[in-house]
This record gives structure tokens, sequence and C-alpha cells, in this order.
């Protein structure tokens, strides 16, 4: 990674394809964040458009300081640029960006947010720069950010997080940046370092059925959004993939297009959101495509039946890599009748009274009946007792609740959790029947 490319040469940017552009089009965000308001997990805080990232009183979970630095309201902004030509969108980006660059040091946070940080960036000017109204950033901004972006790509190169979702996107990352910047890798180690490494992880984290070895079906979307995101943009930019790559990419796509219901969006199984994720379809070149009638990904223990409006999967195999399994061994999953009949929510174990409001993001309204397991076990290489403990229970119907229960400490499900399960512990002896 060369900075001194830089010395006297007008910055080069190459425009990538942004997999999440759709997903960051909130003109309230915009308006909000170039007032200098901040809003992540239900708290708003005003904290400028040039705030002080390391020191200010922020909420004591970590996760909303993770989420404010990783920079996604920079895309709302950028939409609302190019909707509206509004000057102060862009100001109020540079400002923030400007601010960041000036008074934190690069390794301040981890090599992960740090990865979501440079992809935002790169995805946010690319969308400032194509709309109607840019002139250009501030004056010497954007050699600001190149050289930040370099120093940013050169930390995540030296930590890259071991294995699983989070080295995806930061090898995603560290392909994007000579993609988008070119004279930052005037040899071409990087993207070729890069190539490699996302191979090696895609071979490593989607086992042999297709599924990501998180055995989430939200991880799994994730995880494919970059894989899919490097496949596109090298094909932009003529650049080529190990032998392999796309046959097991291919069979990722399977799973993605196979597990969603008959509503579009995917089951909620294990660690996981809903999300319709159409444009990754897209991209995968699945969209439009009817998923076959049975479904089977023995690897992960999910089976997928389908007749008409009717909709079954089954969650029967392991509990997963790292940190994303849940206690919801032998979960389903069914719809009929042109509604959800059992719907699988996962809940934080401290969901407590925001119950029903969770129930109320994730759950459609005519759900006949909805199980919910809050609790997840010590990932692989944790101490004991480091998950969230033993498994709640959580019933409702039509988005009242019904039964609140910890189960007992005997349940099978945790007991195989506790004790690592196993990659088969059981799974449907036959199909079930057609028609």
């Amino acid at each position: 990674m060369s900075e001194l490319a830089l010395a006297g040469r007008r910055v080069v940017r190459r425009p990538v394809y942004c997999v999440i552009e759709h997903e960051h089009r909130d003109r309230e965000v915009a308006d909000a964040v170039r007032a200098g308001r901040f809003r992540y997990f239900g708290q708003e805080l005003e904290l400028g458009t040039e705030p002080d990232w390391t020191g200010a009183a922020l909420p004591t979970d970590e996760e909303w300081r993770i989420a404010w630095s990783k920079f996604y309201d920079g895309l709302d902004l950028a939409h609302a640029f190019t909707e509206t030509g509004d000057r102060s969108y862009l100001e109020a980006w540079e400002g923030l960006v400007g601010s960041w660059i000036r008074r934190v040091p690069v390794g301040w946070d981890s090599s992960d947010v740090a990865a979501r940080r440079v992809q935002n960036w790169i995805y946010a000017w690319q969308r400032f720069a194509a709309a109607p109204a840019f002139r250009g950033l501030a004056p010497g901004l954007d050699e600001e950010i190149v050289r930040s972006v370099a120093g940013q790509a050169t930390f995540i190169r030296a930590n890259l997080t071991p294995a699983r979702n989070h080295r995806t996107f930061e090898l995603y990352t560290l392909f994007l940046v000579p993609l988008a910047f070119p004279a930052l890798d005037p040899d071409g180690d990087l993207l070729a370092e890069a190539i490699g490494a996302l191979h090696e992880n895609l071979l490593a984290d989607v086992l042999p059925d297709g599924v990501h070895c998180e055995c989430s079906t939200h991880y799994h979307m994730i995880a494919l959004r970059s894989l899919l995101g490097a496949r596109h943009n090298g094909r932009r930019y003529g650049v080529t993939f190990p032998p392999g790559f796309d046959d097991k990419l291919a069979r990722a796509c399977d799973f993605a297009a196979q597990c969603r219901r008959p509503d579009g969006q995917i089951p909620m199984l294990s660690d996981s959101d809903g999300g319709r994720y159409e444009e990754l379809l897209a991209l995968a070149g699945r969209s439009g495509r009817p998923p076959e009638r049975h479904a089977s990904f023995p690897d992960a223990g999910y089976f997928v039946q389908r007749s008409g409006d009717r909709y079954l999967i089954f969650d029967c195999g392991p509990l997963g890599d790292g940190g994303h399994g849940h206690y919801d061994l032998l979960s389903f999953e069914a719809h009929g009748g042109g509604r959800p009949l059992v719907v699988e929510v996962p809940l934080h174990p401290q969901v407590g009274d925001h119950l029903l409001e969770r129930l109320a993001q994730v759950v459609p309204g005519d759900a006949g009946l909805v199980l919910g397991w809050a609790g997840r076990p010590a990932a692989l290489g944790e101490p004991p007792g480091a998950g969230d403990g033993e498994p709640v229970l959580v019933v409702a119907q039509c988005g009242t609740p019904l039964v609140r229960r910890r189960s007992p400490s005997g349940w099978p499900g945790a007991a195989a959790a506790r004790s690592g399960g196993g990659r088969r512990r059981w799974r449907p002896s036959a199909p079930a029947p057609r028609g």
C-alpha cells in the first residue's frame, strides 16, 4: 500500500458497485444527520457535524458507538444530495469525515468497524460525485480521504479477523480499495492478496451444501453480499478469481434463493434479522426463478418443503460456528393460506419490556403463532458462561405474548449446545409427502 503514490498527482477514483445502496435512501435520517443528530437502537443524541469522536458522552451500549463510527448515514446524505442538489447534505458529510480523519488515530477501533467505515466512505463519495449538482469536495479533502483509506486499509490488513463473516467483509474492503483507488496499489499486491484470501475464506466458511458455517440465515446473506459484490466488481474491472470460486459461490446462492418464505422474507433462524434481499438475488442471477418444491441442505441441517402457497422450513442441524448460533434446535417456520402460521423470532435475553416492540418490528400482524428463543451459548473458544445463558422460550399469538418460560437445564438443545453437539444431531428420515 503506497501513500506516496498520491504525491503531486490528481486523485483518481474509480466507481465500484455498491451492494447496500438501496438500503440507505432515508430523507429523515439525512435531515437529522445534517443537523448533527444521530439515532441508533432507539437512542438519539445531538453531537454536531464535527463531533468529538473519541470523547463524546455516548450511551453505555458499545454497539451505539460502533454503529455511529461505521458512517452508514453518509449514504443517506448522498442520496438526499442527489435528489435535492442541496449542498448542505454534502457539507455535513465533509464535516463528519474530515473531523474523523483529523481527530481519530488509525487503529482506534477494531478492524471490522474500520472495514465498514472504509466501504461506506467509498460508497458515499462516489454517490455524491455522481449527482448532477456535485462540483467537487472541499479543497484538499479528497487527498485526506485517500490517505486515511490507505492507512486504515493497512491496519485492517495487519489485523484481519481470523474467520467467518467479519473476515469476509474485511477482505472485501481490501479488495475494493485498490479497485477504487488504483494509485494505492501500484504493483497489484493488495488486490492479488485480497482475491486469494477471499477465495480461501469462501471455501473455508461455506459448507459443502452451500450454507454459511455460522448457520444463520441472516449472516449467510451478509457474507454472501460481500462475496457477490467482489465477483460483480471483479467482472467490471477484468479481475479473475481462482477455479472453484464460482462453483462454491453458486451453491451459496442456491441456499439464499431456496430458503426464502412465500412472502419474500428470509426465515429468521438462529441469530437473525428479517429482510427480502431481492437486490442480492438479482445480483446472483436468481431473481424471478421459482424455488424448488423440496430443497435439502444436510450439512447445515436446513430442510425446505413447498406446495402451492404452503411452506415449511426445519432447522435441525448444528449450532453453527462462532457466536451467532441460538438455542433453537428443531425450530421451524410454516406458512399457508397466504399468511404465516408459525414464525421463529430470535430475541435478546434482555428483551424484557421491549417484547411487544420487537415482535411488531419483525413479525407480520397476522402471524398465527410466534416462537421466540432468547439465548446464545458460549462460542467455540469462549470460556464457560460467556454466552447469554440458558434459553428462554417466548410464545405469542397474533402479537400477544402468551408464555415466557426459562427452559430446564436438562433441555436437550441446551445440553447439546454446551457439549459442542456434533455436526449432525437430527434430521427428517424422509421428505414430507408431496401434494
